[in-house]
């Protein structure tokens, strides 16, 4: 491995300035491997694990380096010089280009000790952008030598905006020829972590489940916007049109139009009562809270129409005139939604307690109810978490 991709060693020392010590400084910054500092010239990678850099054709044209001590950042690479574009050059391509065309997809992880070991351990056709965000660049050179993509990101929040973001970028790329597809990585780990411990079966396992880009967009969508309101479903709305006119092919945009469309009208709006999910019990409020309420739907006519159900649960006295608030029509109407998803987790959590305490006492086996109820606890809570 250390002899196929040259890994290799920056001491602390400042060899490079000392060695071409004669040699034009202007020449020697060119390179990007020096700088010019208060006490003269120094090497820009000092005590880092290395890493070249190779062009498509295989030649060396950079370096990026790893920091052995915890610092950050984790990794610094080669600054642009005539030679090397960090936005337009993805490590590991010169050692893919061959795999990619055998395995007909490329595989994008995100940094280059991932694909160091996705390569050598069967998936030779991975690549990772330069201890950069993914770039046009990057996907219009993986789309020259193929079209079918999987973006492998870590699990985490980082990992799911870097996902979030390279589905927006690729979405001008797509053709009707295109599978782009989106795996993650969870418990904190990489996949150079998963190939070490768990071995090849693991990671192919990943990649095999890896979600196509038609229901990751669907996923973000949901996430990000509280669909079950107006004013968040309008905003999922927009988010969804803007997207989609990023695909250049027009029979292409209006099938994943046709998709979408069906996917809002069968799960936004159609609001059937299902006898199977959890009744939401209104617990009592405080004042602060009544009054607050008072005053919206005295204040704002339109989101008490909107919330009408919800608000009159509480049976208060709206006739009462309350002092004003400084509270906008959209603060009001997130007070709203954010106080129904507390009131309804708040009723979750008590039914799940309640179900708890029968399944102790031996009356009837709950466990599929409470485990569905943690699934409706863990949703709202992330929806609650946007709000806040």
């Amino acid at each position: 491995m250390i002899k196929k991709y040259g890994i290799g060693y920056a001491p602390k020392n400042n060899i490079i300035a000392n060695k071409f010590v004669n040699t034009k400084q202007d020449k020697l910054i060119s390179t990007g491997l020096v700088r010019r500092g208060e006490y003269g010239m120094y090497d820009f990678f000092r005590d880092k694990l290395m890493f070249p850099i190779f062009n498509a054709h295989g030649q060396i044209v950079a370096f990026s380096g790893r920091s052995l001590d915890g610092s950050e950042p984790k990794y610094i690479n080669t600054t642009d010089t005539e030679l090397f574009h960090k936005r337009q050059t993805l490590f590991g391509f010169n050692f893919a280009r061959e795999s990619i065309h055998r395995a007909n997809r490329a595989i994008v992880v995100e940094g280059q000790i991932d694909a160091i070991q996705m390569q050598c351990n069967g998936f030779g056709e991975t690549v990772a952008p330069l201890g950069t965000a993914l770039t046009e660049d990057h996907i219009a050179i993986i789309c020259k030598a193929n079209r079918n993509i999987i973006f492998c990101f870590d699990g985490d929040n980082a990992g799911q905006k870097a996902a979030a973001r390279a589905c927006g970028i690729v979405l001008p790329f797509l053709r009707d020829n295109s599978d782009v597809r989106f795996a993650f990585v969870t418990g904190g780990k990489d996949p150079d972590e998963i190939l070490r411990k768990s071995g090849r079966a693991e990671m192919e396992k990943i990649i095999n489940n890896a979600v196509p880009l038609v229901d990751f967009l669907w996923d973000i969508t949901n996430k990000n916007y509280l669909i079950n309101t107006p004013s968040g479903k309008t905003m999922a709305e927009k988010f969804l049109k803007k997207e989609l006119e990023k695909i250049t092919d027009k029979i292409l945009r209006n099938e994943y139009e046709h998709e979408y469309d069906s996917r809002k009208f069968n799960q936004w709006h159609k609001w059937k009562k299902n006898t199977d999910t959890v009744r939401i019990e209104i617990p009592d409020i405080d004042n602060v809270v009544k009054n607050t309420l008072v005053f919206i739907v005295n204040k704002y006519p339109e989101l008490a129409e909107r919330y009408g159900d919800f608000i009159s649960r509480f049976k208060l006295n709206f006739d009462i005139i309350q002092k004003d608030i400084n509270l906008d029509f959209n603060s009001a109407e997130k007070y709203l939604v954010s106080l129904k998803l507390q009131k309804y987790i708040e009723s979750l959590e008590k039914q799940k307690r309640d179900l708890m305490v029968n399944s102790l006492s031996g009356k009837n086996d709950v466990h599929e109810e409470i485990r569905r109820i943690d699934e409706e606890l863990i949703r709202m809570h992330e929806k609650f978490d946007l709000l806040v």
